[in-house]
């Protein structure tokens, strides 16, 4: 099954040729086509993995056409970049569906079935929980002690897989980067697996006897490492920033930080009154512009002071009140 809905099977040639859809679908498709002429026979159902009625539609119609369902491969989930402090409830619920109560549903209707295997698809962020991915971190470790429950409760064998990016298809190779994080995509590729080294490794998971597996492009060490490295953005163009002497404070503050403001946004120049957000700054590019002031004027801004207060004139003024602060301090 998946969520969004696929043309009908008589017109997947023609619309690969004419080429007028979007490049996931397209691989999709030929994916699909591929499956066919090796002799397999695919059928593509609508539904939200979190529609329990749904689900179980799905089921009894496939149970009718083919008879018995033997395993369930479970892959669906979404991925919303974004700090814990700027996410909206509604968007770490929509991350949660798809892998916790998603599972749960489909964990309940297979008792009805008598599967062989429930393979549910985590991602090695539950290990290494990379920035901006607190949620989806979160969701994928539930996979991973799910299976060991399920095991511990069920007649069927569960396999939790730790997948990392794949290059050409998936999640990975279709994420729609926000500003300033292209870099991240690339090197992230740079490490993925390629869809053969992927069935390779499912093969092999399946075959386990395991409750959990993770596949790793890297050596174990250096993977690990990933679960202590922080998240340390940098912007690229600071050398010309200075701070004078106490009189022209003022002046140097804003100087600088419109430096690291056009750096960070790309804009030739800057009001007073620009919004840091309307100008197509998130919370990523956030970090960064927290990140070069603190580097830059040595003073302890945070997040809040952003989200509260985005124009270059309320951030410059916080800045003079951090410093001022500071020297009283000293």
């Amino acid at each position: 099954t998946q969520l969004s809905d696929i043309p009908p099977k008589n017109k997947w040639r023609e619309i690969i040729r004419e080429n007028h859809i979007d490049n996931a679908l397209n691989q999709k498709l030929r994916k699909l086509i591929e499956l066919e002429e090796s002799g397999g026979t695919v059928t593509v159902y609508t539904a939200p993995v979190s529609d329990k009625k749904k689900m179980k539609e799905v089921i009894e119609l496939v149970k009718n056409r083919y008879g018995e369902i033997n395993g369930i491969i479970h892959c669906a989930g979404i991925v919303k970049p974004g700090i814990i402090s700027a996410k909206e409830k509604g968007t770490i619920e929509n991350v949660f569906l798809s892998k916790v109560e998603g599972t749960l549903i489909l964990n309940d209707l297979a008792k009805d079935l008598h599967l062989d295997f429930f393979v549910l698809c985590s991602s090695t962020t539950s290990i290494t929980t990379p920035f901006a991915e607190s949620d989806y971190s979160a969701a994928n470790a539930f996979l991973d002690v799910f299976a060991q429950y399920s095991n511990s409760v069920n007649k069927f064998y569960t396999l939790s897989i730790n997948w990392p990016g794949w290059k050409e298809i998936g999640q990975l190779a279709n994420l729609k980067m926000l500003k300033g994080t292209e870099e991240w995509k690339k090197s992230a590729l740079d490490l993925a697996i390629s869809p053969q080294e992927g069935l390779e490794a499912f093969k092999l998971a399946l075959s386990s006897d395991l409750n959990q597996v993770i596949v790793s492009p890297e050596s174990l060490e250096n993977f690990s490492l990933k679960r202590t490295a922080s998240f340390i953005p940098e912007t690229t163009q600071l050398d010309d920033i200075k701070i004078d002497d106490e009189e022209n404070e003022k002046t140097n503050v804003e100087e600088n930080l419109a430096l690291i403001w056009k750096d960070i946004l790309g804009v030739m120049e800057n009001g007073k009154d620009d919004n840091f957000f309307e100008l197509g700054g998130h919370s990523l590019l956030a970090m960064q512009l927290i990140s070069a002031i603190r580097k830059t004027f040595l003073v302890d801004l945070n997040l809040e002071n952003i989200l509260d207060e985005p124009t270059f004139s309320a951030i410059c003024k916080k800045i003079n009140e951090l410093i001022s602060l500071k020297k009283v301090m000293q």
